[in-house]
């Protein structure tokens, strides 16, 4: 339903298409009265991850691709924004339970985009850990596409170079780097963070074309037209011209 709605548009809203989603939401029912209960799936690692995961390759389907969130440990809504909220977590309880939706949504879903979180793990901003969003997430599972961070407007922990290196994407808000000295390893991680983000968009619904209206999203890109048509010109040009060489060759036998 979300992939058909981003192709046909949100008609209760502004009507218009749409490529991304940020949703599903897969962190932990850890108590009955967590804020956000209501958007996660449940207290289990894997049955939240199987839920989220034929949700997320549904949606992907369609071309929609879907920011899994919040990653990771975002298991509650108090002070979550406050200086960053320090999450303290063994790694056996962190793979089996608190990290096990986001894996089977980035292997089994197969999604190419994904949210990372206000808190810390440890001392560590999540959306600037280098072992959360490299080691393991692109690393170990192999995920491939965006990283984007929790909405980060008034957080100034949340630093936009330690995103970047880390092996973030993508800032949900406005943000600069720190200084307008772009060093050779920032340039190298922001190539990259564009790559990923490129990488995410061109297999999304975003390239079916352009413009407002059903018959626009079921059709080709203008590219891919002319490409169409320019293969046709010159099939039939090398068929007239090959025509053309065997009249010539068979008039010169009988001759």
């Amino acid at each position: 339903m979300i992939g058909n709605e981003a192709l046909i548009g949100n008609e209760k809203g502004d009507g218009r298409p749409y490529s991304g989603w940020y949703a599903p939401a897969v962190n932990i029912h850890r108590s009955p009265f967590s804020g956000r209960n209501w958007e996660y799936y449940s207290e289990d690692g894997y049955l939240s991850g199987i839920m989220a995961a034929n949700v997320v390759y549904g949606a992907k389907s369609k071309g929609v691709y879907t920011f899994v969130k919040h990653f990771a440990l975002n298991e509650q809504e108090t002070n979550r924004s406050n200086g960053g909220l320090l999450v303290w977590a063994n790694e056996q309880a962190m793979r089996e339970i608190y990290f096990k939706p986001f894996e089977l949504c980035v292997k089994i879903g197969e999604t190419t985009a994904i949210m990372s979180s206000f808190n810390r793990i440890g001392k560590v901003w999540t959306g600037g850990n280098y072992e959360l969003l490299t080691e393991l997430l692109r690393e170990e599972w192999g995920f491939e596409g965006m990283v984007v961070t929790d909405y980060n407007y008034s957080t100034s922990y949340m630093n936009t170079d330690q995103m970047i290196r880390a092996g973030g994407d993508l800032n949900l808000s406005k943000a600069k780097l720190p200084s307008d000295d772009i060093t050779e390893n920032q340039l190298y991680a922001l190539k990259r963070a564009a790559k990923n983000i490129l990488f995410t968009i061109a297999g999304s619904n975003a390239m079916n074309g352009f413009g407002q209206g059903i018959e626009y999203k079921y059709a080709a890109p203008p590219w891919h037209i002319a490409a169409i048509v320019t293969d046709i010109v010159i099939a039939f040009s090398v068929i007239g011209w090959g025509a053309g060489v065997i009249y010539k060759i068979l008039k010169l036998t009988n001759s």
